[in-house]
């Protein structure tokens, strides 16, 4: 794969990440089905070559954030 392909194929991952952050702050309730899609994403962007930390530690700390938000919803129940 060309560097360029692997950047485009990151910033796809980038971009599907942040917008199931967006889908998911929108809604009230964050369900298993959205933690696993942002999980896979997360995981996918990893495991690639070229992946910048900086923006994974981002990724993470959102996914952590909305992590702990599920929690709250789920003790508040």
């Amino acid at each position: 794969m060309s560097n360029e392909g692997t950047n485009t194929s990151l910033n796809q991952m980038i971009a599907a990440y942040w917008v199931a952050v967006r889908e998911i702050a929108l809604k009230d309730r964050i369900d298993s089905d959205d933690k696993t899609r942002l999980s896979k994403i997360l995981l996918e962007y990893s495991a690639a070559l070229g992946a910048s930390e900086d923006v994974k530690v981002k990724m993470v700390q959102e996914f952590n954030r909305i992590r702990e938000l599920q929690s709250k919803q789920i003790n508040s129940d």
